[in-house]
């Protein structure tokens, strides 16, 4: 064979090539035939969801019973405490009258079920009635500086410049604190300042003669507050009684030395003014 000679392509041959072949490649009627598959239908499955599922399907039975009780929990409790959702509202709603918000403010001050932390920023709210933030105040205690004393000698201090009446509402807290023995850092003790309240500084003074290490100027202080002649004597005569009293006599005597303060501070009687307590509970003067 001569490689060196090229080949022609004949179109003609080509053709002819192809259609020869043609007749066993389309030609169906030569193709043998084969008869019809039967369609079975799929049987039903009759297992049950326990059979399919197992032990699955009761964990999720379970479940959503789980969810539903832990929903039904949530509805109810939400439902329980509707009465303090209403008072809250109506005291921080400025269009609410006074008394409307003074009164939910006294409510909200004998539930025990109200928090620590709410009651101190109903306290703080300088938007809510001055009488109702001091009823709020009436209702803390010692739990309010147990949890963290640093932290609330420093909301304390943060208050400085804040009424007196406020400051006197903090400063028990910190005397039945004292009393139930915890101890507050010195430095920050010293650095609230009492200015020239002679209440505050009964009680201020109450709180240091509690604490451990207290040098004696501040335990002199308390007797020259109740030997003195001012306004604030017979606040220093209760104190300093509770003082010397054991339990339940001390907290008889602070009680009553708290009542001396809501009844003898001059910014207390300000908006004590037309509104009076019977059986502990916050009354108009003109109701019978």
């Amino acid at each position: 064979m001569n490689t060196g000679e090229s080949r022609s392509f004949n179109p003609t041959i080509q053709l002819a090539k192809i259609g020869c072949c043609l007749p066993f490649v389309w030609n169906h009627s030569e193709m043998p035939s084969y008869p019809e598959l039967p369609i079975l239908p799929a049987a039903p499955n009759r297992r049950s969801n326990r059979e399919r599922y197992g032990s699955l399907f009761y964990l999720g039975i379970g479940g959503l019973l789980i969810l539903l009780g832990l929903i039904l929990w949530f509805g109810w409790g939400v439902w329980e405490l509707r009465d303090i959702w209403r008072d809250t509202f109506v005291l921080h709603d400025g269009g609410r009258s006074e008394t409307e918000r003074i009164l939910a403010a006294d409510r909200l001050a004998h539930d025990p079920r109200v928090a620590t932390r709410q009651k101190l920023d109903i306290l703080l709210d300088p938007k809510i009635p001055e009488l109702a933030r001091w009823r709020i105040g009436e209702s803390l205690d010692s739990d309010a500086a147990e949890t963290d004393p640093v932290a609330f000698v420093r909301m304390v201090l943060e208050v400085e410049r804040g009424p007196a009446w406020l400051k006197l509402a903090f400063a028990r807290v910190l005397a039945d604190a004292s009393d139930h023995g915890v101890q507050f850092p010195p430095a920050l003790l010293d650095a609230v300042n009492s200015g020239d309240d002679p209440w505050l500084q009964a009680w201020l003074a109450y709180t240091r003669a509690f604490q451990r290490g207290v040098s004696p100027e501040h335990r002199e202080r308390l007797e020259q507050l109740r030997r003195g002649t001012g306004p604030a004597a017979p606040l220093a005569e209760l104190l300093a009684r509770a003082a010397e009293a054991e339990e339940p006599r001390r907290s008889e005597s602070l009680k009553e030395a708290f009542l001396s303060t809501r009844s003898t501070h001059p910014d207390i009687l300000l908006f004590w003014r037309g509104w009076t307590e019977r059986q502990g509970r916050l009354r108009r003067q003109a109701e019978p």
